[in-house]
């Protein structure tokens, strides 16, 4: 009906061209479009593969192993949700996007965790960023690292016995009679409350440890985290200095001298590298997390300019049909909204 009225060229994607994504892998499997199936699939795979290839878990365990090993009762059964999602840029359908996230939603601390506290950067320090690109001149580099969360090894106390994700994956790893077997975590993975602090350690062990080290593990260069900002970091590299903030895995870094910056992205995507795999991504200078900057120049003064307006489009149109609802009295203000 949504095709024949032309509002959406298909039952499964959004008038804008954006596909929509499936809630759960049982409703993905039960789509009728063979080529929507298998873009999400392929997606689902590539995240299913990554999580393998970081010997994230330990695989194939009975419960009765779990028992002998002493891991259960003690600890609780965790399942593994895969959540779907469309990726954007500038409004318009960019790829699709897998994660495994645990659901750690039924955690306590004291009882499941201790500490779970990982530091994030401010918006001034983002902005302190780009005001001193702008004023210095430096050149800008920005990357994403590659699956961070799933960078660093989990404590004897985190390691969690979980069941496979729902769908083809676990009737892989199902014994022959059908009963089930279960994962114990090792690494680190999305959902956990110390999956954070986890990864930020490891994170930092990098960057202080491995980077002063000689080529091509490290580049030989030093590295100190600011006092008053715990995700802004100071290299000395071989040509000038290197300033970046680290927003989980999105890094906005401006480099004094354009000659380290091949070094300082190469150190980076090996450092961070798991498996063979990349470990960074090379991304548009022009955005982070969503806002987009221009550098701009105005009777001799360098000017940045901070827009969202891409971003605020595509939420208005994600949530078209909540616009026609009729909003709750509270604690939303009423009058000029």
């Amino acid at each position: 009906v949504a095709a024949a009225t032309g509002t959406r060229p298909s039952l499964y994607v959004e008038s804008n061209g954006v596909p929509i994504p499936p809630k759960t892998t049982s409703e993905l499997y039960k789509r009728t479009d063979p080529a929507h199936i298998k873009m999400w699939d392929t997606a689902l795979r590539k995240e299913w593969d990554g999580l393998c290839e970081r010997e994230v878990f330990e695989h194939d365990l009975t419960k009765q192993q779990l028992y002998d090993r002493g891991i259960l009762p003690g600890k609780r059964l965790i399942g593994i949700r895969v959540i779907y999602e469309s990726k954007t840029k500038n409004g318009e359908f960019e790829r699709c996007k897998c994660r495994a996230v645990a659901q750690g939603f039924g955690f306590k601390k004291g009882r499941d965790f201790d500490s779970c506290f990982a530091a994030a950067p401010s918006l001034q320090s983002n902005r302190l960023i780009s005001a001193l690109c702008a004023v210095l001149g430096w050149r800008r580099v920005t990357f994403d690292i590659n699956q961070a969360y799933l960078l660093g090894n989990a404590t004897a106390d985190a390691q969690y016995p979980m069941r496979y994700p729902e769908g083809w994956i676990r009737d892989q790893h199902r014994l022959p009679n059908g009963d089930e077997r279960y994962l114990l975590c090792l690494g680190n993975i999305y959902g956990l409350p110390t999956s954070g602090r986890t990864y930020a350690i490891e994170r930092d062990r990098i960057l202080m440890e491995v980077l002063p080290r000689p080529p091509p593990e490290g580049a030989g260069w030093t590295c100190r985290k600011l006092e008053y900002e715990m995700c802004m970091f100071e290299i000395k590299a071989t040509h000038g200095r290197i300033l970046f903030t680290v927003h989980t895995d999105d890094a906005d870094c401006i480099v004094e001298d354009e000659r380290d910056a091949k070094e300082f992205l190469r150190v980076m995507n090996s450092m961070f590298s798991v498996a063979g795999n990349p470990g960074i991504k090379v991304v548009d200078v022009g955005v982070m997390l969503g806002v987009h900057r221009t550098t701009l120049e105005k009777n001799g003064v360098r000017l940045v300019k901070l827009d969202q307006s891409a971003k605020i489009e595509e939420y208005w149109t994600q949530y078209e049909g909540l616009r026609k609802k009729k909003p709750p009295a509270s604690p939303y203000p009423i009058g000029d909204m």
